[in-house]
């Protein structure tokens, strides 16, 4: 499940990539379900947020980059359902983590 390409940005989001036909994209994705800060985001779904160092802030132009994975219900197989949504922020978000 993953409706990433087509949201519409969200207030402070920078958009939203294509994880499927952009490989940078998909990678960055990875990383922030990885490294990403974990907070609860209701309804069995949890965001994971990760704060750019200066470098990648100046290179994205963004603050950060956030992805929501919804956890539950677990699929057959007992993985998450999968991605809600993934974007940069153009600045701090109001709920971070």
């Amino acid at each position: 499940m993953t409706h990433i390409r087509d949201d519409a940005p969200s207030k402070d989001a920078a958009g939203h990539g294509d994880p499927v036909n952009d490989p940078a994209f998909a990678a960055e994705n990875a990383t922030t379900l990885a490294r990403g800060v974990e907070a609860p985001q209701g309804g069995g779904n949890w965001r994971y947020t990760v704060k750019y160092n200066d470098a990648q802030s100046t290179c994205f132009n963004a603050w950060g980059f956030r992805v929501v994975l919804a956890k539950q219900p677990l699929r057959p197989d007992g993985h998450p359902t999968g991605t809600i949504t993934a974007f940069r922020y153009t600045s701090q978000p109001t709920y971070y983590p």
